[in-house]
């Protein structure tokens, strides 16, 4: 489905379209190119944003992606920014490490790498950016593109791992459940690590 616009496609009907080439490696693939698939007029491809994908079984009942997968939905059109590093929205370090930043634009634009709201580099007039930036705090990250007239942007976040805490026992408590003597809401629980 495209933007609300048009749906290709009989559901419950193996008639071939929208079918995927069986590539022989375990995987299937399709070459679309929206403006075509879609047969839209100038003004939709100009309005079109999002494309959805939806993978079914030639009889249509069985929707084919892993449970728990999300809906397939791809950002279409000619202003876009792609993050390619990270791969996720949240990754997870300690502090020092860095942190690689990959991306790509579809047409020559201008990058902004903001880092909890402040400005931390630039990229002018250019369609890659990279950064390896060094992480010392949990750290909220947003990459701006612009072109002058138009803006898009990617969020993501770096969380630090917090330094270990090591504390004498208090005294009295054991390994296990430690119920609390003079209030019977309260327990304690001690587990032993080794080194």
């Amino acid at each position: 489905m495209l933007g609300g616009i048009k749906t290709i496609g009989n559901w419950g009907v193996d008639d071939g379209i929208g079918e995927m080439t069986n590539n022989n490696d375990g995987t299937w693939s399709i070459t679309i190119i929206p403006s075509v698939y879609y047969s839209l007029t100038s003004e939709q491809q100009s309005e079109s944003t999002k494309m959805g994908m939806v993978f079914r079984n030639a009889s249509g009942n069985q929707e084919l992606k892993a449970s728990g997968c999300a809906d397939f939905f791809f950002d279409i059109g000619s202003f876009q920014l792609f993050l390619n590093m990270p791969t996720k929205t949240t990754t997870i370090l300690n502090a020092g490490e860095t942190l690689p930043i990959n991306a790509t634009s579809s047409t020559v634009a201008n990058f902004t790498l903001l880092a909890n709201n402040n400005t931390v580099d630039t990229a002018i007039q250019t369609t890659t950016y990279t950064n390896n930036y060094t992480v010392n705090q949990t750290t909220t990250f947003e990459l701006q593109i612009t072109d002058g007239t138009q803006t898009e942007s990617k969020t993501f976040e770096a969380i630090v791992i917090p330094a270990t805490i090591e504390a004498a026992l208090p005294n009295g408590l054991l390994d296990g459940i430690n119920y609390n003597e003079t209030d019977n809401t309260k327990a304690t629980l001690v587990l032993y690590a080794p080194r």
